[in-house]
């Protein structure tokens, strides 16, 4: 504009309408109304005829510009040359229109002066200004995303968790993140462009021999490849670490191997957790496999046994396997309906002690006291089942109990008068007894204390009358009472574990 076409004094002529609507096309409105306001105060400052032709010509550039870039541009999108030329062309025609604006006796000399140049070579600079700008902005909008993803990788790499080192083909360390800085002992800036093995020290933890560097491997077979487990790192100040690692060739676009990267991380204290996990878990096995008690492990809803030990091996005499291949309904000699309900309160823990019926394998049955508790296994409910056998328990309990019945019976059906008194009070009274002293019924006569039966003198009497020691008890011989118009002979032996005494008394005149 500073050297415009001058067709006559005050109207004049230049490349205002390309600059400013392309202005506005590829920057929008702050460009565009900077520009507006730079070229129209230039304008005005020229004067002139042709003033008003050159503000509208401005103004309409300006506003093509805008529409357009409203409509063409976006994030990712550029105008196509067709389309800056249909934007130039526009411009141009705009431009041939504003010429309304001059004094009519200059129109058509102005007209007939630039609608030529103007219609056909100023869309072609529209066009080459346009891709040139374009191009410019793409290249920017490129670089900027580029360096956007730059920092988002170096961002990334550095917060990631794992250890991270990329070489060339040559095995020069090009990158290093943190973790890795940390677990080799050295700077990404004095590890930069030395060989992977100067900084990585590998060794195996069982024979501590030198371990294969990953990446020399990788780069060989151009494949993905992995360290052994045990594998030990030793940094720069001797630190060890155990590590596990991967690393893969970096192939770019065109399949050629540019380099390979290897990631590692500290295991050490995972493999410490999965020893001591390992070692609990081998510790409870053998506290179920090996110990005495029979133990069987039971799906309470199929009745299956899932596992069994050895002493139930023993104790059912079938194997592991045709244990595992059994259900419990095989075993308990309860009905199914029972057995149902008997889980039920094991797996409510309403109860956990039970007395049962189980079958052997030779077709015997045994009694058994089971403890069953519920236990959870990989989400699934299962009943944990402790046997003891006490088939001897219960044939003692049963012959004890046969003992005591003969025994009550020998004393009710005895003809003389038997009491047992027990801690100071009558317990055990027979028939004879309770006809001896009056009575009507044996609980008239149980919970009365000696002193109700002989009188106060019993106690004095005994501790006086004592004639003989047998097998830890006392005798006591010869009381007399007089009782219902009888005469009775008593005879008295006391117990000190626990203290009791037995009394039998016989009539006599």
């Amino acid at each position: 504009m500073l050297n415009p076409l001058v067709i006559s004094p005050g109207l004049i002529f230049d490349g205002r309408s390309v600059m400013v609507s392309l202005g506005s096309l590829f920057f929008g409105p702050w460009a565009s109304a900077i520009s507006v306001a730079m070229t129209m105060s230039c304008r005005l400052y020229l004067g002139g005829p042709g003033n008003i032709m050159g503000l509208l010509v401005i103004l309409s550039s300006a506003g093509i510009g805008l529409f357009a870039h409203f409509r063409l541009m976006s994030e990712d999108r550029m105008p196509s040359l067709p389309q800056l030329y249909r934007f130039g062309l526009a411009v141009q025609v705009a431009t041939l229109i504003m010429t309304m604006a001059l004094p009519q006796d200059q129109i058509w000399l102005v007209i007939k002066a630039i609608a030529l140049p103007i219609i056909l070579l100023f869309p072609l600079a529209t066009v080459l200004t346009g891709k040139v700008l374009s191009d410019q902005l793409s290249n920017i909008k490129y670089l900027t995303r580029l360096q956007e993803t730059r920092q988002q990788l170096a961002l990334t790499l550095k917060s990631i968790g794992d250890a991270v080192i990329s070489v060339d083909l040559e095995g020069r360390i090009q990158l290093m993140n943190p973790v890795a800085e940390r677990l080799t002992g050295w700077p990404h800036a004095e590890a930069k462009g030395r060989r992977l093995t100067d900084i990585f020290n590998i060794v195996n933890g069982h024979t501590r021999q030198p371990v294969e560097n990953p990446v020399d491997k990788v780069l060989a077979d151009r494949r993905l490849t992995g360290l052994a487990n045990r594998t030990i790192l030793i940094a720069r100040d001797g630190t060890e670490y155990q590590i596990a690692d991967s690393a893969s060739p970096v192939c770019p676009a065109d399949g050629q191997i540019s380099g390979a990267v290897m990631v590692f991380r500290d295991v050490t204290e995972e493999n410490r957790s999965v020893a001591a996990l390992e070692e609990s878990e081998l510790l409870f096995r053998k506290l179920f496999k090996e110990h005495e008690a029979v133990k069987l492990i039971i799906d309470p809803v199929s009745k299956s046994i899932i596992d069994a030990n050895h002493a139930a091996e023993a104790f059912y005499g079938w194997s592991l396997e045709q244990l595992k291949q059994m259900d419990i309904g095989q075993i308990n000699t309860l009905p199914s309906e029972q057995l149902d309900g008997q889980m039920k309160q094991a797996l409510s823990r309403s109860r956990i002690r039970f007395e049962f019926k189980h079958r052997i394998a030779d077709g015997a049955f045994r009694d058994v006291e089971v403890f069953s508790s519920k236990i959870c296994v990989k989400g699934k409910i299962l009943l944990h089942s402790i046997i003891h056998d006490i088939t001897q328990r219960k044939q003692a309990e049963r012959a004890l109990m046969e003992s005591e019945n003969r025994y009550r019976s020998i004393i009710m059906h005895s003809p003389d008068a038997i009491f047992v008194n027990l801690d100071g009070h009558i317990t055990i009274v027979n028939n004879a007894c309770v006809q001896l002293f009056g009575a009507t019924h044996p609980d008239e006569l149980i919970g009365k204390t000696p002193d109700d039966l002989f009188g106060p003198s019993l106690p004095q009497k005994m501790g006086n009358k004592r004639t003989s020691w047998k097998m830890g008890i006392r005798q006591y011989r010869r009381l007399k009472r007089k009782s219902c118009g009888w005469m009775v002979r008593a005879s008295m032996w006391r117990s000190w574990h626990p203290p009791s005494w037995l009394g039998i008394q016989k009539p006599f005149t």
